[in-house]
């Protein structure tokens, strides 16, 4: 669901001239010249589901952190990025999919910024897990088990061991 949202802002994203938009870590020092943008999953957290009852019904929420490496050729041109990104995101995703965390510069990157200006958006995406399709977190619930009665074990047990077998007091 996460590629599905990046695809549709990014098919909105790249209809500015000369942007290109690509995903992952191993673009953000690609040495070349800007405008560009440059997703960067993060991590992705698990919460519980945030509307009981809710059609189709979720077992949890699942929350990722992403940076967006808006580059432009100067401050102004990556401010201007910044904003195509979040109105885009406003446009193209439903209501509190998406919250914007913070906007800041990056400054110390290295030789690949020496062709402009970089501003690191950072963001929040949260989708729901559809019932059957929360993967890893129903396969790692342990069943539960209720003990109604038990019965005793006396073969083996010897007088005297030290462990209290039925008929000792």
């Amino acid at each position: 669901m996460l590629a599905d949202i990046i695809a549709a802002v990014n098919a909105e994203l790249v209809t500015i001239s000369g942007v290109t938009a690509l995903i992952g870590e191993k673009n953000v020092k690609a040495l070349g010249v800007p405008p560009r943008f440059v997703w960067v999953p993060l991590y992705r957290e698990t919460l519980p589901a945030s509307a009981p009852g809710a059609n189709p019904p979720t077992l949890a929420m699942s929350q990722w952190t992403i940076e967006v490496r808006c580059w432009g050729s100067d401050l102004a041109n990556a401010e201007r990025l910044e904003q195509a990104l979040l109105s885009s995101c406003a446009r193209t995703i439903d209501g509190p999919t998406v919250q914007h965390v913070r906007t800041e510069p990056l400054t110390d990157e290295g030789s690949h910024m020496a062709n402009g200006y970089i501003l690191v958006v950072t963001l929040r995406f949260k989708l729901p897990m559809p019932e059957g399709k929360a993967g890893a977190l129903a396969d790692n619930t342990r069943p539960t088990v209720t003990i109604n009665s038990t019965s005793f074990y006396d073969n083996g047990s010897v007088q005297g061991d030290g462990l209290l077998d039925v008929g000792e007091s």
